[in-house]
């Protein structure tokens, strides 16, 4: 009785522990959300993206007891379009099981969400204090085949592209002194500036390090115009990510002046078919569940070449090794013991050095399996 007696005082403690939090979250004071009524979207050229990451407060600062403001802002340091899977047809797009669309273009956007976060101190004067953050991210937006402007069909390669984006929403999943975990969602948008442009420049303006580094690893012009084109039993087993983290050099790593060169490459781990729920109706996104999925866990590997901060700036090699876990829906009645070949692309390589120790490293994948 005793010990029911004590878990029962645990299991209270830990609820007014639980409803104290969510109190002290409704208090927040969230700035600079997206307001739905002003921010508008580009036709159909937009997508929606997911950030999770985790805040250290600075040591300098007082640990936390409330957060009393969050102001958010968002920062395009990049866009660019880039050639994916498609087909040589006339059809506009190719879709998946899931209903996905791969329509040969899509626009890669880079950038910040910018946080200035004010909080009182957990110490008796409750001193106001506040820090900036910033979150980068990179994701993609589908873009139509071709464009017309002024009665001419236009490749977007050719075109121009002005992206921007909102702040959707911010949710406070832990707050501690010291530690704070959050999720933020973002909308993406992009509209075309109706005029062809001269060069496809990749801009590239908020990195420290001052100049592009040079690409490894990425799939050749053949090999995604003849992903979909010599596999026309299976085009529709595919799928397309975004996968990004930042990483942390290690210890024995002297400190990044500059990265020069990153060499990618994706090691297949494991694949699986699953059973999963299904439905005969797409939901309001027009996704649709088969119910069959084949899994896919692997690893981003990348190799990084930099100078570093020493005395003779040797150039320095390290290793970055990214989890990577995806699926492709597949058809309803597909047998779960088979096999299948899989082709992981990269289309797009995105690595950034943030400050001394950091760099943010993010992927465009196209996952093919064939029979």
């Amino acid at each position: 009785m005793e010990n029911i007696k004590i878990n029962y005082n645990k299991l209270k403690e830990n609820f007014e522990q639980t409803k104290s939090k969510q109190f002290l979250k409704n208090s927040i004071n969230f700035l600079g959300i997206c307001d739905a009524s002003t921010f508008e979207l580009c036709d159909k050229s937009w997508n929606e993206i997911t950030l999770k990451s985790s805040i250290n407060i600075p040591d300098s600062y007082d640990p936390i007891d409330q957060i009393d403001s969050i102001n958010s802002s968002v920062e395009i340091t990049e866009s660019k379009v880039i050639a994916t899977p498609s087909i040589p047809r006339q059809e506009p797009y190719i879709k998946n099981f899931e209903n996905k669309l791969t329509t040969g273009r899509k626009l890669i956007v880079s950038g910040c969400v910018h946080l200035s976060i004010n909080y009182v101190s957990i110490y008796k004067d409750k001193n106001v204090q506040g820090f900036a953050v910033k979150i980068p991210f990179s994701n993609f937006i589908v873009l139509p085949k071709n464009l017309l402007l002024d009665d001419e069909t236009i490749d977007p390669m050719n075109v121009e592209f002005l992206p921007s984006a909102c702040v959707e929403d911010i949710n406070i999943g832990e707050l501690e002194a010291k530690n704070l975990k959050f999720t933020i969602n973002v909308i993406l948008t992009a509209c075309h500036s109706k005029c062809i442009k001269s060069t496809n420049i990749n801009r590239f303006k908020k990195c420290k390090s001052k100049s592009i580094p040079e690409i490894y690893g990425l799939c050749s012009k053949t090999i995604l115009n003849n992903l979909l084109v010599y596999d026309l039993n299976s085009m529709k087993y595919w799928n397309q990510i975004s996968l990004s983290k930042i990483c942390t050099l290690p210890m024995d790593k002297p400190d990044i002046i500059q990265i020069l060169s990153v060499n990618s490459k994706i090691k297949v781990i494991n694949q699986k078919v699953i059973d999963t729920p299904k439905s005969d109706i797409p939901n309001l996104n027009n996704l649709s569940l088969t119910g069959k999925k084949l899994i896919i866990n692997g690893l981003l590997i990348q190799n990084i070449n930099y100078i570093s901060k020493t005395d003779s700036q040797e150039v320095i090699s390290s290793d970055i090794i990214i989890p990577l876990s995806s699926y492709i829906m597949l058809p309803k009645d597909y047998p779960c013991y088979n096999k299948f070949n899989l082709c992981l692309c990269l289309e797009d390589i995105n690595l950034c050095a943030l400050n001394n120790r950091q760099i943010f490293s993010s992927a465009t994948i196209f996952l093919k399996a064939k029979l």
